[in-house]
């Protein structure tokens, strides 16, 4: 009898163990597959965040479309009536990458505006008030310098950086100025005694569409000797806008 008991008891003490371990896996599978849901519709809600703002670009990005596409007929309208006595509309760079929900920072070529060019010869005693031209056009994105005349002309108003590099040839020496309608905003003194001189000026000034910026020597000082330009120097004239 004793042993028998000891045995029952032992078989009960086995089955409550076996009860408690299947417990404890049912709560253990329990609290695993409620972090499961808790992750997947935190998923879910953020992926619903993401559409929603998505929705709200596009629609953005139609209604931006929308006003473009109505600018440009109303100008080709305008065109055909022989009322248009401008250019087409200008879009920057920048509302263009803002119309497309892009940030503004990155390469975009279309649209930019900078040029560069130099002198392909040397000027040789260029005298006073002397405007000069930088024939040899490198880059002109927006189409504002001219190499025939040596004037840019921004084709949308903003802030502007512009330079210029002069190299005196030995026994030269005249000032330099960088004008906007005429007006001087920047000047360079180049000296060469024995020897090539080189300055480089550089103007930030905020312009208007259709003004001219040119370089030349000053009007009341007669320059004495040449401006030298070659393979290894450049003449030059640069400029680009920083704000539109």
């Amino acid at each position: 009898m004793v042993v028998c008991s000891q045995v029952s008891l032992i078989g009960i003490i086995f089955i409550n163990s076996l009860i408690l371990t299947t417990c404890d896996m049912v709560t253990v599978v329990g609290v695993r597959r409620q972090r499961h849901e808790e992750t997947l519709n935190t998923i879910v809600n953020r992926q619903g965040k993401m559409m929603k703002n998505l929705e709200e670009l596009v629609h953005k990005q139609g209604t931006e479309i929308d006003h473009l596409k109505k600018t440009l007929l109303d100008w080709k309208d305008m065109n055909a009536k022989g009322e248009n006595k401008t250019t087409p509309p200008y879009v920057s760079t920048l509302e263009k990458r803002n119309i497309l929900g892009l940030p503004a920072i990155g390469r975009a070529v279309e649209g930019t505006i900078a040029f560069y060019a130099y002198m392909s010869h040397t000027e040789t005693d260029p005298g006073a008030h002397h405007i000069l031209v930088y024939d040899h056009v490198v880059t002109n994105l927006g189409n504002g310098y001219n190499k025939h005349t040596g004037f840019f002309t921004p084709p949308v108003s903003g802030v502007y950086v512009f330079t210029w590099t002069t190299f005196a040839c030995g026994n030269s020496y005249f000032p330099i100025e960088m004008t906007v309608n005429s007006s001087p905003f920047g000047v360079t003194y180049n000296q060469g005694s024995n020897t090539y001189n080189a300055v480089t000026g550089v103007v930030v000034v905020d312009v208007n569409q259709g003004d001219s910026v040119g370089i030349r020597t000053r009007p009341n000082y007669t320059p004495v000797g040449s401006i030298c330009s070659s393979v290894n120097m450049r003449v030059a004239f640069s400029g680009w806008c920083i704000s539109c």
